[in-house]
């Protein structure tokens, strides 16, 4: 089946399935069958599958089910992560053959029933060439590679190419969802995440690290009944759902059984899951840490608790109703994500880095909002290891485009625990902005954070009363300590070489203004909404009243917005525009003063 080739119908498929598939015109209740998946570790455990019935309708909707016992089914049934399972069947001559994945349960009290998706509905799916990797462009110019690759991806935009739509399940199944796997962070982020999640109706597990140490899958691991990971992010941190490979034909591989739909959203009900047709998400290994048959909270049927494993050894493609299709080999396109995290009171430092899977050119968009945030979330708590009532925070955040001469972004300090809400919404405005060619290559971050948001209030403000066009002053500005006592503060202020000489008013005001209401954030923070919460949700409702750029240079302005600077504006005379004279990162001000100065030629 050639990369990209045009999809085949379930029945032409039946027509021309590998010598090693059975079609399901072949299947019949009272088979005795064998499925194949990971319970522990990576290595490979069988169950028996015998064929309750063929389920059919005037529609058209057709699969297998099965009920499941013995093996790799004991003593928790069929659980979330054995989708894509793959069900072999005994053909006439005693050979067995693969007769569909197992995508679905029924839902019962031992998750003994299961639907399969028949084999020649999953085949349909084409595997289909991957996005290609951004080519680098030093010279300002197009990248040919990279330019193909835009074009092509952005042609898929509005119709989705690759076939097998499958059929809906029957009536009391629904398909097998493992909760979001999130990899790499602490017990006590993992809780925070997971806590997250039931707020945003979505089930996350964090099992930890990615497998034992050493433990490093390779494409040739990959065969029937191994357990695989369609991850959105992979490296220091990952996130991921993971499944069962059900087929292989040479660097083709099939999986899940089931559509896949927005990682990030909709795992906690796959009823909802839709399949997203064209997509270009990392293929990696997975590591089994074993069964949790009776779980709690969203993840209310049994699941394997699981997490990527290795290097990207492979793309998923084609997400459609009958499943997962990829290619092994091929290298998707990717964000570079790099997050650093400084704990000033003990001077601890991380840096994380990840890759994230780059989807927008699909019209797939919060992934990178998503992987940023969550690799900047690891690295604060690894490197603050506490949540503090009140912070300081400076964040600091650059963002790199093939199309872009620098960098852009910016800094800006934040004294109400809404660092990582800045954050999400500076990358997702970058994420969405379409208004010419634009290809996000790299993401990083830094955050510095103390303990404590001082607050100051103005109470007055005196200089030298006169100065000289084009020199500086001091000026002695008088503060209230927010519990504490009156200090006097001092910066240089310049007079505009512009200004005639005479005698103004200026008029000294606290940026950015009165104190903001936090909503805080994973990491520490004074409360609120958690912006990874939201984006769990499906989205930060404030993102909805972020502007729309409509160049780079306004793209620039607007990221910049979103990182206030903390200090003191000034304006000269009574019409004249404030402008920022002096920065403060230490504590917030609190209010104005004004005084009076006799301009000098």
């Amino acid at each position: 089946m050639a990369l990209g080739g045009p999809a085949l119908s379930p029945v032409a498929a039946a027509a021309s399935l590998p010598p090693d598939t059975m079609p399901l015109s072949a299947v019949r209740a009272g088979m005795v069958c064998r499925g194949l998946t990971v319970v522990r570790g990576s290595t490979i455990a069988d169950f028996r599958a015998d064929v309750v019935d063929v389920a059919s309708d005037p529609g058209g909707n057709t699969g297998i089910i099965v009920r499941v016992s013995g093996g790799a089914a004991e003593p928790a049934g069929i659980a979330e992560g054995f989708s894509g399972s793959p069900i072999l069947c005994p053909g006439d001559d005693g050979r067995e053959r693969f007769v569909g994945a197992l995508a679905a349960t029924a839902g019962d009290r031992a998750s003994r029933l299961g639907f399969v998706t028949p084999i020649e509905q999953l085949l349909a799916v084409t595997p289909l060439a991957p996005l290609a990797p951004i080519a680098a462009d030093s010279g300002g110019g197009t990248a040919l590679g990279a330019s193909n690759a835009t074009t092509e991806a952005r042609s898929t935009r509005g119709r989705r190419t690759g076939g097998g739509a499958g059929a809906p399940l029957p009536a009391g199944f629904r398909p097998l969802r493992a909760p979001l796997v999130v990899s790499g962070v602490s017990p006590r982020l993992a809780a925070r995440l997971a806590a997250a999640g039931r707020r945003a109706g979505v089930a996350v597990a964090a099992p930890g690290a990615g497998g034992p140490s050493g433990f490093t899958p390779t494409a040739d691991d990959l065969r029937p009944g191994a357990a695989v990971a369609a991850s959105l992010v992979s490296g220091d941190v990952g996130a991921a759902a993971i499944g069962t490979i059900t087929y292989r034909r040479g660097t083709s591989v099939w999986a899940f059984g089931h559509p896949l739909g927005d990682l990030t959203s909709e795992a906690a009900d796959p009823t909802t899951a839709s399949a997203l047709g064209r997509r270009s998400l990392f293929l990696q290994g997975a590591y089994v840490y074993g069964v949790v048959d009776a779980p709690t909270g969203l993840a209310s049927a049994p699941y394997k608790l699981a997490a990527p494993a290795g290097g990207v050894l492979g793309a998923f493609t084609n997400d459609r109703t009958a499943g997962v299709a990829g290619v092994l080999g091929a290298v998707p396109r990717a964000i570079a994500v790099e997050a650093g995290a400084r704990d000033l009171d003990s001077g601890r430092a991380v840096t994380l880095r990840t890759t994230v899977a780059d989807e927008t050119p699909l019209d797939i968009e919060g992934g990178a909002t998503f992987g940023a945030l969550l690799t900047l979330s690891a690295a604060l708590d690894r490197a603050v290891g506490a949540e503090p009532a009140r912070t300081t925070d400076l964040l600091c955040i650059s963002y790199t485009a093939r199309q872009l001469p620098v960098p852009i972004g910016g800094c800006g300090t934040f004294f109400d625990g809404s660092a990582l809400d800045a954050a999400a919404l500076a990358t997702t405005l970058v994420e969405r902005f379409d208004r010419q060619p634009f290809d996000l290559t790299s993401i990083r971050l830094r955050l510095r954070r103390r303990t404590g948001a001082p607050e100051a209030y103005i109470e007055r403000a005196s200089a030298p009363r006169r100065v000289r066009r084009g020199r500086s002053v001091t000026v002695a500005l008088r503060v209230a300590m927010r519990r504490g006592a009156s200090r006097t503060l001092r910066f240089k202020l310049r007079v505009p070489r512009k200004l005639k000489p005479g005698v103004y008013s200026i008029r000294l005001r606290a940026v950015p203004g009165e104190p903001s209401t936090g909503r805080g954030g994973t990491g520490g923070s004074n409360g609120g909404d958690d912006p990874l919460a939201m984006l769990l949700a499906g989205g930060d409702q404030s993102s909805d009243e972020l502007p729309k750029p409509r160049s780079l240079p306004e793209l620039a302005l607007a990221v910049r917005s979103l990182l206030p600077v903390n200090g003191v504006a000034a304006r000269f005379g009574k019409r004249g525009a404030y402008a920022l004279v002096w920065r403060n990162d230490t504590l917030r001000l609190i209010g104005s003063a004004s005084l009076r100065l006799r301009v000098l030629r």
